[in-house]
């Protein structure tokens, strides 16, 4: 029986499709891109669309080009044809020592400029609150309450 959604999908991801790949598995995807009408919000957020065997999940770190996103749902349960994902760019970067070694881990941080550092001193301490939000993987299960870190960076900005 023909499937006209099914059809239509699959004519779109050969048209306009493009490969995302998932951070830590290293997986590539083949997906189609919607930019959300973000309306000069300091988010930068796009809407992705995936087949459903897809291993896209919500929580995930994907590369697309130079950038690093974060999925931050996973939606359209209502059909068996794709799923529908909104992307966060991380901008920010938790770098921590684990076990004598540098590990890297890119989060999207929201509200930074609650915790930014006083300017015009030497030493500059952080004050105040960050949410960062991050994938739940290898890297960052190690990260417990009371962890140190040697630095993170918003930005391309580091804050030590």
């Amino acid at each position: 029986m023909y499937d006209t959604l099914y059809s239509a999908f699959v004519d779109a991801l050969k048209r306009e499709g493009k490969v995302i790949t998932t951070y830590t598995e290293n997986t590539p995807c083949n997906v189609l891109f919607r930019r959300n009408s973000d309306l000069n919000k300091p988010t930068n957020t796009t809407t992705i669309f995936y087949p459903v065997d897809s291993p896209i999940r919500a929580g995930q770190l994907l590369k697309f080009k130079n950038a690093t996103y974060l999925s931050i749902n996973q939606e359209t349960a209502e059909n068996d044809v794709y799923l529908k994902s909104d992307l966060r760019q991380t901008n920010a970067t938790i770098n921590y020592i684990s076990q004598g070694i540098e590990q890297s881990i890119p989060v999207y941080a929201n509200d930074v400029n609650d915790a930014l550092a006083n300017s015009g001193s030497v030493l500059s301490l952080v004050s105040g609150n960050v949410l960062m939000l991050a994938e739940d993987n290898s890297l960052t299960r190690t990260l417990k309450l009371g962890t140190i870190f040697r630095s993170w960076a918003v930005g391309g900005r580091s804050r030590i």
